[in-house]
């Protein structure tokens, strides 16, 4: 459509019979395209029809602007040319609005004004609640771009302030220029970053580019404010439906970790991930295992009268309690009923190379002292005989209904080794007295039988010395 027939058009929607005016009413010669009067449009009398075109009308209290065709009601494009688009209601809001300047290329990092804090003396209101948009580097760079979602504020005595950035990560910080505080928005030192623009809302704005080298103080801003999701959030979820929970995250590429990263950067050894392991996971025989690591202590915490529970083996909805941790730090494994008085119950067989039990204080080295009295073993044998057990050691019957305490166990064990041992050393010495008194019997018969040997040989050679006489 020439720009003659649109004004014709123009003209023709001003049209109102009896008291509307046309185009040419208004201005200052027949004809001409130029007006130096306001025109005012309050009603919405006489539409067009059978041709599309641009429509300014005023209905129930409401300016309105169309493209469109009445009759067809088919609707057009509506462009709008400008340095800057105000839109003003009670606050002033910005439609792409140019930031001039650009960052330098790779000499360090770049600042973004966007207003003054607060930093003692009370302050008016300004904000930035928007979107700043940029371009990183050029084509050959990847012409990367550049997307932050900024939500500022300072008023009276307070600053408030959060970003959230795509593509690249900026960082929120404070600073000083020419002897004032602002909030300012720094970009990674890398290739220049130009075509910066703004769209929403804005009071007290700065919007000034700066380098690092015009300002001093750079410190972080640390927000308090919550960044809040209503719903369900997802992280690289593609598909039909929705997430199958409260924060899903998907990888779908087999060399990657699909883990979450908590890292405190002032400790180098606070790193924690958790997450499902790719074939790039360090630890390369958990490939493909759901991970939780720490490069620290790893502390796991239910707060206040909660317990720890690990589960294995889920079968449908139904999920089995293999251990739990109590709040008073009783720890059962293969059972979830908690003994009373004890820190460690096993429902099950446990296999141990090595148990330490410690501190004993009844521990039975008084057996090897001088004053301990053994039980005589008539008064042993008759205790086995009427209780079927030895003494100081638990029955079965007890064994079965109490368990056994594996510390006064050993201990009385042990005490009965000691005990048997003593009853040897015992035994061992009345074998020797019987052995030294049968050795000196036996001295004193050999003794009798040569005494007798030697008798014989003198009566024998006085009775051959008889007969040969």
């Amino acid at each position: 459509m020439t720009k003659a027939a649109s004004l014709l058009l123009f003209g023709l929607l001003l049209y109102n019979i009896g008291h509307s005016q046309t185009l040419t009413d208004v201005t200052t010669a027949a004809g001409s395209n130029v007006t130096g009067n306001a025109i005012k449009i309050n009603g919405s009398n006489n539409f067009p029809t059978g041709s599309e075109g641009l429509e300014l009308y005023f209905s129930s209290g409401v300016s309105r602007i169309n493209s469109l065709n009445r009759t067809t009601t088919a609707r057009f494009p509506l462009e709008f040319n400008a340095s800057t688009f105000n839109f003003i209601s009670n606050r002033p809001y910005f439609l792409n609005r140019t930031i001039p300047g650009s960052t330098e290329d790779s000499q360090g990092p770049n600042y973004l004004l966007l207003h003054k804090m607060y930093t003692g003396t009370l302050m008016p209101e300004s904000y930035v609640m928007g979107r700043i948009s940029a371009i990183r580097g050029g084509v050959s760079a990847g012409n990367r771009k550049i997307s932050v979602e900024v939500n500022t504020a300072t008023a009276y005595n307070f600053n408030r302030g959060s970003i959230m950035s795509h593509f690249e990560a900026q960082r929120l910080v404070s600073l000083t220029y020419n002897n004032e505080t602002y909030l300012a928005l720094e970009f990674l030192n890398n290739s220049t970053v130009y075509s910066l623009s703004f769209t929403g809302y804005a009071s007290g704005e700065s919007f000034a580019l700066l380098r690092d080298e015009d300002v001093t103080n750079v410190q972080e801003f640390v927000p308090t404010d919550a960044i809040n999701v209503q719903g369900r959030l997802s992280l690289g979820y593609f598909g039909g439906g929705a997430p199958v929970s409260r924060f899903h995250m998907i990888e779908n590429v087999a060399a990657r970790d699909n883990f979450i990263t908590v890292h405190n950067t002032s400790n180098t050894n606070s790193r924690l991930v958790a997450g499902t392991a790719g074939t790039s996971y360090a630890v390369t025989n958990h490939a493909g295992s759901s991970v939780v690591e720490s490069y620290n202590d790893l502390h796991l915490s239910a707060a206040i009268a909660g317990n720890i529970y690990f589960e294995t083996g889920r079968t449908g909805t139904t999920s089995p309690v293999r251990m739990k941790l109590t709040n008073n730090g009783t720890l059962v494994i293969g059972t979830e009923t908690v003994p009373t008085g004890y820190k460690l119950a096993v429902n099950g067989a446990a296999l141990f190379t090595k148990i330490v039990v410690k501190p004993y204080d009844k521990w039975p080295d008084y057996i090897f002292d001088s004053s301990y009295r053994l039980t005589p073993l008539p008064q042993l044998e008759q205790y086995i005989q009427q209780h079927k057990h030895l003494p100081d050691v638990p029955s079965a019957a007890v064994v079965e209904k109490e368990g056994i305490d594996m510390g006064s166990n050993q201990a009385a064990l042990l005490k009965k080794i000691e005990e048997l041992t003593l009853y040897i050393i015992s035994q061992h010495k009345e074998l020797n007295n019987q052995k030294q008194a049968q050795a000196a019997e036996k001295q004193a018969l050999e003794n009798n039988n040569k005494l007798l040997e030697q008798r014989l040989q003198t009566l024998e050679q006085k009775l051959n010395n008889l007969l040969k006489q």
